[in-house]
């Protein structure tokens, strides 16, 4: 008695999950190769945005509420946020990056992407160039003008801090 219950409650359940559904069009199908592709472009921009060292360029590339966490530093967060700190730094140093995506996962207007990257920082105070690689994850937010942005970036280095001396 009890199993022919719980059979009618997952015909009923059905039933109306069924009801509920119909006369809906079904979800219209995602191109995730176009949008894998203008993820790409996206990371191309960024990319440019440090070899231009265009400030307004570069921070078009984030979401308004964009966080950044890079290595050994505090968050960056907003538009204001990252070109005040692009500003400076770009007067000071200049990066010549490779961002290898590993993988990219879109699910509707978000997205989540990780990677690596291999980058040379050469100071404008004729330090010896850095070099660097390591690894990154960022999520992308599909604007309403159809532009995927960074909405949240983070990255961090496979080389281990450099020591400091004794004191």
């Amino acid at each position: 008695m009890r199993a022919q219950f719980s059979l009618y409650v997952v015909i009923g359940s059905l039933v109306v999950v069924a009801a509920c559904s119909a006369g809906q069009e079904p979800a219209a199908e995602m191109n995730t190769a176009a949008e894998t592709a203008s993820i790409r472009a996206t990371m191309a921009k960024y990319v440019s945005g440090y070899e231009t060292k265009d400030v307004e360029n570069f921070v078009n590339v984030f979401t308004e509420d964009a966080v950044r966490m890079p290595p050994n530093g505090p968050v960056i967060i907003g538009s204001a946020g990252i070109r005040d700190y692009y500003q400076d730094w770009f007067e000071k140093e200049s990066l010549d990056v490779t961002v290898s995506p590993t993988e990219i996962e879109v699910v509707g207007d978000w997205a989540v992407a990780w990677g690596t990257y291999k980058a040379t920082v050469t100071s404008k105070e004729g330090e010896n160039p850095r070099q660097d690689e390591g690894k990154w994850i960022n999520v992308f937010k599909k604007g309403a003008d159809g532009t995927w942005r960074f909405h949240r970036n983070i990255w961090n280095s496979d080389k281990p801090l450099p020591s400091t001396p004794a004191e």
